[in-house]
């Protein structure tokens, strides 16, 4: 079973997953915006396997990307994610990335179910339904974002 670390919100109960010591299987996340890069660069240091979630430009910033190459961590899948109706829209992705030390491969990209164009807001739309992937098995090295 992989070890996961779990902290209480970076703010909160006066942890601070920036000062975080140890070695985890995974660190996953939802950083400020603004702490971005510092939360990656920390979630490099002690995972080997990172999933943050963030606008889909957060992953593609050329300083983020060198670091990831200088920590020799890849993007091993980024994930667009449902955007609650209530929620601003701004025309941006939110997405949840994955990057993983010692990636090779590519990079998978997918879109969470609820964002597919057979959603009935879609379909409202005039959005034609492409072809539905399988459902995730529910392992943690599955896709846990459908």
């Amino acid at each position: 079973m992989p070890r996961i670390h779990r902290p209480q919100p970076h703010f909160q109960n006066g942890r601070d997953f920036l000062k975080a010591q140890g070695r985890w299987d995974w660190a996953v996340g939802n950083p400020p915006f603004s702490q971005f890069r510092a939360f990656l660069q920390k979630a490099m240091q002690v995972a080997d396997n990172v999933v943050f979630i963030g606008l889909a430009p957060a992953w593609f910033v050329r300083d983020r990307q060198e670091d990831m190459r200088q920590a020799r961590f890849a993007p091993v899948e980024l994930c667009a994610l449902p955007i609650a109706p209530d929620w601003p829209q701004f025309g941006i992705e939110v997405t949840a990335g994955w990057p993983r030390r010692g990636w090779q491969g590519g990079t998978a990209t997918s879109v969470s179910s609820r964002n597919r164009p057979d959603d009935a807001r879609d379909r409202a739309l005039g959005a034609k339904a492409g072809p539905r992937r399988p459902e995730p098995s529910g392992s943690i090295t599955g896709h846990a974002f459908t």
